[in-house]
């Protein structure tokens, strides 16, 4: 008896209706990528149409932006106290280069660093001893809580002990400043916070990647990423909301800010993995003001040429799956944590910048529609180039039809998209780290969608279960010393082992 249901037994008929159904099924993931893309594209325009606009009209009206001063006010205003945060889990092999790099560096002198450690952490709490005897400036803070807990616990009790320090030596602190330990640190940082402290209650300035080796796709990304967000996303978003979010690092509150939040339950919120994203929308709900500070000084006030932009630094993750990691927890804390706790509550202004942050969960997977769909069709082309004789699929779409002008807009965004990606890592970089960028662009997709795929994972699991989303810290890096001389933007930096520095805009 033949097996009608054997494809040895359908013959040539077999593969013609296992094509037919790929090549249906390359259709519909086509359009639906196609229309995704789209619809995706087009808020994204309009951001940046706003942005430029915005810009534009300021220089046609010979406006001075907010963000802009003179080098001279940051210097000569007179320095208020401010207290560093600096939470630490497992920070012992960087915490000694990187606390004495901000103290030999910053230009202010009221100051104080508060490191945060955990009870179970006795390394980072020996290496935070040890600064703290060596250094008058440093004082360790440990949790109740033994870690890991989450970044806002580790802030709450630090807070909780500057308090203690300002009444127990009559100090007034008017700022306190989030940063990590790996961070690298502006010199004129401080002096910055401390001019705009007064008339702002939380002060953002730039966070950019320190500059990568060339073929480093991993770690390469997020120089380009955080270029054009902390160049032009941000201060888009202030512009048309006044919200700043928190970057997690280079922010300042004020105290006025502390206060209310003190008097409102905990500082930080403890549920949430990305607590200053949370703080910054509660703030201006509260009508507290906001400003990103992008602003750029002359380098021979650091005894160099030419601007450069006053940023902290750091070295992201350079390997996949710590780059997934990190950008799993930015998304479950801002996109799903932020919906669940912030709703759509707000202004319509509000409203954009939550879709902004959200419509991820929902459009990434016009990636891997995209993806498959053109795999599918590269196996026709290969078939048909192999197989001349064989059997011919129908086009993918009709000449005529209407849908290929949805196609000529998508390919019109990505152009537009890639544009101002090399423009702003041009600005950031200069121009050896544009050669690289289409590649770096398409990688940090990848590694976006699996990290938005996880992060949808993990938390439906935590909703189901009520398993809690812990605390998925990266490991982190502190660089070099031949980094920190390219950091420094010295002109005998070696530019053949890593690709451009953050320079003037």
């Amino acid at each position: 008896m033949i097996d009608v249901m054997s494809p040895n037994s359908l013959g040539p008929l077999f593969w013609v209706d296992m094509m037919a159904i790929l090549f249906l099924m390359a259709q519909v993931l086509f359009v639906m990528a196609v229309s995704l893309f789209a619809i995706s594209a087009i808020d994204d325009v309009l951001f940046d149409l706003y942005f430029w606009v915005r810009r534009c009209v300021l220089k046609i009206r010979g406006q001075v932006r907010e963000d802009e001063t003179f080098p001279q006010d940051l210097l000569s205003k007179p320095e208020k106290h401010i207290a560093i945060m600096l939470p630490a889990w497992q920070e012992a092999g960087i915490l000694q280069s990187s606390v004495a790099r901000i103290l030999s560096t910053l230009n202010y002198k009221k100051y104080y660093v508060f490191i945060g450690t955990y009870p179970n952490d006795e390394e980072t709490q020996r290496e935070a001893d040890m600064l703290a005897r060596r250094f008058p400036k440093v004082q360790k803070v440990v949790t109740q809580l033994p870690g890991p807990t989450c970044k806002a616990d580790c802030l709450n009790a630090v807070i909780a002990r500057i308090d203690e320090f300002a009444q127990e030596n009559s100090i007034d602190f008017s700022a306190y400043i989030l940063q990590d330990a790996e961070d690298i640190v502006h010199p004129l940082s401080l002096k910055l916070f401390n001019h705009y402290l007064g008339g702002y209650d939380l002060i953002q300035i730039p966070v950019f990647s320190l500059p990568r080796r060339l073929f480093d796709l991993t770690g390469g990304h997020y120089m380009d990423e955080f270029a054009e967000v902390h160049s032009k996303d941000v201060k888009a978003r202030q512009y048309l909301s006044g919200v700043v979010p928190g970057a997690g690092v280079g922010t300042a509150y004020s105290k006025k800010v502390i206060a209310f939040a003190r008097e409102n339950g905990e500082i930080f919120n403890t549920s949430s993995l990305t607590e200053d994203y949370e703080f910054s929308f509660r703030l201006s709900s509260a009508g507290f003001k906001m400003i990103f500070a992008r602003i750029k000084v002359p380098r021979e006030l650091l005894g160099q040429q030419d601007y450069e932009i006053i940023a902290t630094r750091e070295l992201f993750p350079n390997t996949f799956w710590a780059a997934v990691r990190q950008k799993t927890r930015w998304i479950i804390g801002i996109s799903l944590q932020g919906w669940e706790s912030l709703g759509w509550s707000g202004s319509w202004r509000i409203k954009c910048l939550y879709w902004r942050d959200r419509k991820m969960l929902f459009f990434s997977h016009a990636i891997v529609a995209g993806f498959l769909a053109t795999f599918i069709f590269l196996g026709f082309w290969l078939y048909h180039s192999t197989s001349p004789e064989g059997y011919r699929m129908a086009p993918l779409l009709h000449e005529e039809s209407l849908f290929w002008y949805v196609v000529y807009f998508n390919l019109t965004i990505l152009v537009h998209r890639i544009v101002q990606r090399l423009w702003w890592t041009n600005v950031c970089y200069g121009w050896k780290a544009l050669l690289m960028v289409i590649p770096r662009y398409a990688w940090g997709a990848l590694i976006n969608y699996l990290a938005t795929v996880r992060a949808i994972k993990i938390f439906l699991l935590h909703r189901i279960t009520g398993t809690t989303i812990g605390w998925d810290k990266t490991t982190h890096d502190y660089p070099d010393q031949e980094l920190e001389i390219v950091d420094d933007m010295s002109p005998t930096a070696d530019q053949n082992a890593v690709i451009g520095v953050p320079r003037n805009s």
